[in-house]
């Protein structure tokens, strides 16, 4: 995989969540980066791409920018659903 994979956007309530999905296999990895990480500036540190490269080999990963945080909508202040929601 060379190609960097299109941010889409995910919405929860009125925010939008910025989210990527690459790769290919029979399990699907749920990449979860650390705070102040943004999605789409990863793909331009080259140890950081080819280790996302790596998983994508193995895996279909999904990826996401955290609700307030970089490609992600700021918090609209409504109140977040439950977990079971």
């Amino acid at each position: 995989m060379t190609d960097i994979p299109t941010t889409r956007y995910a919405t929860l309530g009125e925010d939008r969540i910025a989210y990527q999905v690459f790769g290919h296999g029979d399990v699907d990895f749920l990449h979860v980066p650390g705070a102040g990480v943004c999605i789409e500036l990863c793909w331009d540190y080259a140890p950081y791409a080819n280790f996302l490269r790596w998983l994508g080999e193995r895996a279909r990963v999904i990826t996401f920018d955290r609700r307030g945080a970089a490609a992600s909508d700021a918090p609209s202040g409504e109140t977040l659903p439950s977990w079971e929601q």
